[in-house]
Order: C-alpha cells, then sequence, then structure tokens
C-alpha cells in the first residue's frame, strides 16, 4: 500500500536524520484503518526542522493529494511525564 510505504519511510527518515533526530515514534492502527503517529524530538528546533525537511514535505504533499481525506497534526509540549520500570 503506497500510503503505508511513504508512513515508514517518513517514519525511518525522520529518526536516521542528522539534521532532525527524532528520539522516539510509533505507529496505531486502528481495525477501520485510521492510524495515529507520535513523533517525540529532543528539542523544538529539531520538531521544527523535520517538519520543513525536503522528503518529509513532499511526504506530507503525497499523503493529502493520494492518501488521506482529513489529518491533524499537533505539536504539544509534556507538561509531566510519568513512567515505570516494566517488569
Amino acid at each position: 500500500m503506497p500510503a503505508r510505504r511513504t508512513a515508514r519511510r517518513s517514519n525511518a527518515c525522520s529518526r536516521s536524520s542528522a539534521r532532525c533526530l527524532a528520539t522516539s515514534s510509533k505507529v496505531y492502527t486502528a481495525a477501520d484503518g485510521e492510524r495515529c503517529t507520535i513523533v517525540e524530538f529532543d528539542t523544538e528546533e529539531h520538531q521544527r526542522a523535520w517538519a520543513t525537511h525536503a522528503e518529509h514535505v513532499q511526504a506530507k504533499q503525497r499523503g493529502r493529494d493520494s492518501f488521506y481525506s482529513e489529518y491533524r497534526l499537533q505539536v504539544c509540549t509534556v507538561l509531566r511525564d510519568s513512567r515505570f520500570p516494566k517488569p
């Protein structure tokens, strides 16, 4: 599926680009095909660099033109991060 291939490539690029390194990224897909991708960056500058990365800009345009009827993007600041070790 072209949409999945584009998403996988975009995800891999966000983690490997020397210019804008994502610290983590996860994709969740619902049974109806709706997808949620969460990408964390270590700095706001890295997030902005990824948002304007040429390959990512092209992937976003392909998504709007060919794959998605709609999408939503949120850029958030973490106010609190609670974790526990997994046994």
